[in-house]
């Protein structure tokens, strides 16, 4: 049975490359203000067919001179990043709203160190596997899902995994599952073809 459109609850998961150009807005107008260092991987959330604003979930380092190491929750990361080289949207459950919103909101309660900031292992990437595996939204195999994948160090190479998010509601209409991540193999003349 087909979901009434207001319904529906999207996720996107947006992966922007390093270089990626940084937007502020000045003057009622939007001005490039930098480009992103390292990348960054954020969520948003939209309640399609609502006239609730979409929502984004991002960690990143706070700019206070002399202390680097300090993280924090932002919710600007839709405004500021333009054209990520990746994104995927998802339909999600509410169940599975609620959670992504719990775990940003407080991210300690779920064990992710908000306060310390690492780029090799406590940066976005963590952070937004972090909300995703909390809501149960997982990366898949061809062995099944890795529930606790913490994501990889470099930002694109997380595009892999996220392709391989299986769809969360059934009948979805947004972004087809292509399937578990599989490596290739190549041929050999001992292997048959």
């Amino acid at each position: 049975m087909q979901k009434d459109f207001a319904e529906r609850i999207t996720l996107t998961i947006h992966l922007a490359a390093p270089g990626t150009p940084l937007v502020a807005l000045e003057n009622d107008e939007r001005k490039q203000v930098g480009v992103s260092d390292v990348g960054h991987m954020f969520l948003s959330l939209d309640r399609v067919g609502s006239a609730e604003p979409r929502q984004s979930f991002g960690y990143t380092r706070t700019p206070i001179p002399g202390n680097s190491d300090l993280g924090k929750v932002v919710d600007y990361d839709l405004r500021m990043y333009e054209n990520p080289r990746y994104q995927r949207t998802i339909e999600i459950t509410q169940e599975q709203y609620n959670k992504i919103v719990e775990f940003a909101k407080d991210p300690a309660k779920h064990g992710f160190d908000a306060k310390n900031y690492n780029l090799a292992s406590n940066s976005c990437v963590d952070f937004a596997w972090g909300a995703l595996n909390h809501a149960g939204i997982h990366g898949n195999t061809i062995f099944g899902e890795f529930k606790t994948y913490e994501g990889t160090l470099k930002v694109l190479d997380n595009i892999g995994p996220v392709q391989s998010i299986r769809p969360q509601v059934k009948g979805s209409e947004q972004m087809p599952w292509p399937g578990p991540v599989r490596r290739a193999i190549p041929a050999t003349p001992t292997t048959h073809v």
